[in-house]
């Protein structure tokens, strides 16, 4: 698609202020904020000129840096939206962690603390309960991400080292972010472990490829799911 004057209009203020516009358009930011995406109103539009973007996924503010006949040029403003999620395990089943082996770890999303109701506009779910793995398709490379996530092992050997990292990406681009980096957990028994870390949504594959957690222990035990928390920064 291409920039359309029909959804440009003037909200507010006046030469030599800066001006306020705001714009509708199904373009992606991507395309909108591309080298004179605006060039059909250099007429209208003068440096400092702020114009309020919207569509049915985000809502962001660029400015105008620079004004010349049929040229028009741009800079996000460095608004941003942020929101959250979390996904709440109903602790009914828990996770066998077989020695040496990476296992998938599970959420039900069933506990009563699970909401989606806070997160940013655009962003619906953030959880694939039936594939165990985040799904950022809903976001923007440039966004970022938190994540806290609240485990319970259950060792029955003394000295027991267990690793928990996120693995995004696909294929030969599959990378990961570590949570609980070969924590030894000298006694058998019960114990709880809690991280929080972030990252970028980084390029196409991350935001594409579903996201799942991954543990693996040097000695057999079980794991249960409590809960993730997940923040969501959306680049303006």
């Amino acid at each position: 698609m291409a920039f359309t004057n029909e959804t440009l209009s003037h909200v507010g203020g006046s030469s030599p202020a800066p001006r306020i516009y705001t714009y509708y358009t199904n373009d992606s930011q991507a395309t909108v904020t591309s080298a004179n995406y605006f060039s059909e109103a250099s007429t209208k539009l003068q440096v400092n000129d702020l114009i309020n973007i919207i569509n049915t996924t985000l809502v962001y503010t660029v400015v105008v840096t620079a004004v010349s006949k049929k040229s028009v040029t741009i800079a996000r403003s460095g608004l941003t939206s942020a929101g959250y999620a979390l996904y709440e395990d109903s602790r009914v089943t828990t996770t066998t962690l077989a020695a040496g082996v990476f296992t998938i770890i599970p959420n039900d999303a069933l506990g009563t603390n699970t909401t989606n109701a806070y997160l940013p506009l655009g962003v619906t779910n953030l959880w694939n309960a039936g594939t165990s793995s985040f799904d950022f398709s809903e976001l923007a490379v440039g966004d970022a991400v938190e994540i806290r996530i609240i485990v319970q092992p259950t060792t029955t050997s003394n000295n027991t080292e267990i690793e928990l990292d996120l693995f995004l990406g696909s294929g030969g681009a599959q990378y990961k972010v570590p949570f609980i980096t070969t924590q030894n957990f000298q006694f058998s028994g019960l114990f709880e472990a809690t991280r929080y870390t972030s990252f970028p949504i980084r390029d196409e594959d991350t935001r594409t490829s579903p996201a799942q957690f991954k543990a693996i222990a040097d000695k057999n035990c079980t794991l249960q799911t409590d809960d993730f928390f997940v923040k969501v920064t959306r680049n303006g």
